[in-house]
């Protein structure tokens, strides 16, 4: 029987977060009445907002899952993008995040609970046409480090969540978009390669119940971290890519 964590999930895609949860709910070493969704655009509310909201349930003796709609990646450059738009990304996935992990804290600390926060590839990896998205989880990565470290005197953990791509509907918009589809012309074929939302969810769920650093889905993005020193070489073998170039003096029209 599966030992119950307190969890907070963050920035997950709807369909991954229903997996989880169901994951966590029908475990019978779990008690259901220790999962919430928290639904809705709480990206969207201020710092206070969030924090009635999730006291609120908190009293009721739920804990959260918060259940975030992922914004888009941003196709422009960094050149041509709307600011306001850009602006919105880091405001979805930085303060966001950051604003549901300070209101549920004093709760994890209390309990000795598990906080995951959800990065990505971008997290460490260049982020050609996408900068604002891998400037948000880049932060989310530094965030969930620091908790890790922060929580340890109250007897509690945190985590952070690498995934490559997932097979979503943000995925297939992104992949049917033309800049995109020339960028995985010239990145090996098993970078962009989805995984099923299972797979992530799976991973997900033993990580949690691990109180694991990092959760990684697939195996590959870990060595990758691993060699993230050496990573600015690929940065130089995408800016060289005449296709590339192509694509972003297209974007950029």
């Amino acid at each position: 029987m599966r030992k119950f964590l307190p969890i907070l999930l963050l920035a997950l895609a709807v369909p991954l977060a229903a997996q989880v949860t169901g994951a966590l709910g029908s475990d019978p070493g779990i008690p259901q009445h220790d999962l919430i969704k928290l639904s809705g655009t709480i990206q969207q509310r201020s710092g206070d907002d969030v924090r009635g909201v999730i006291t609120a349930t908190i009293e009721q003796g739920w804990h959260v899952n918060s259940n975030k709609p992922t914004e888009e990646f941003a196709i422009p450059t960094v050149l041509t993008v709307d600011p306001a738009a850009f602006e919105r990304v880091l405001a979805v996935h930085v303060h966001g995040t950051w604003h549901t992990v300070r209101a549920t804290l004093p709760d994890v600390a209390r309990r000795g609970g598990h906080v995951l926060v959800v990065g990505s590839l971008y997290s460490f990896m260049a982020g050609p046409l996408s900068a604002p998205y891998a400037m948000a989880k880049a932060a989310i990565e530094q965030l969930g480090r620091a908790l890790r470290t922060e929580l340890r005197p109250h007897g509690a953990t945190a985590g952070v969540a690498y995934f490559g791509f997932v097979e979503t509907a943000l995925v297939d918009r992104t992949f049917a978009q033309p800049a995109f589809a020339t960028l995985r012309e010239v990145l090996p074929d098993w970078y962009t390669r989805p995984i099923p939302v299972q797979r992530a969810a799976d991973a997900i769920v033993r990580g949690v119940e691990r109180r694991s650093a990092r959760v990684v889905a697939p195996r590959w993005v870990a060595p990758l971290m691993a060699a993230r020193g050496l990573l600015p070489a690929l940065d130089e073998r995408l800016a060289r890519d005449e296709r590339v170039q192509a694509v972003i003096r297209a974007t950029e029209r």
